[in-house]
């Protein structure tokens, strides 16, 4: 019995720390650059001014999902 409980603890470490660096493996690529838009995303040529924050703002609209995702715009990249 004690033997089946121990390989159960170490069973257990061990997915708890196969998922932990999982996580923060994607975390990581997630925040490498936090301001590209994901995959699959189209830039559209709607720009819009963020109310919360007056920061304007470049729409990519996903085709397949209809999703839409908001990069914001340095000064210098509105211009063009």
């Amino acid at each position: 019995m004690v033997t089946f409980f121990v390989g159960y603890l170490i069973l257990t470490v061990i997915v708890v720390l196969v998922l932990v660096l999982i996580v923060n493996v994607a975390r990581k690529k997630r925040l490498a650059n936090p301001d590209a838009p994901p995959a699959g995303y189209e830039p559209t040529a709607e720009i819009t001014v963020d109310p919360t924050t007056g920061r304007k703002q470049r729409v990519w609209y996903n085709a397949r999902t209809g999703a839409r995702y908001y990069e914001t715009l340095l000064e210098d990249e509105s211009r063009s």
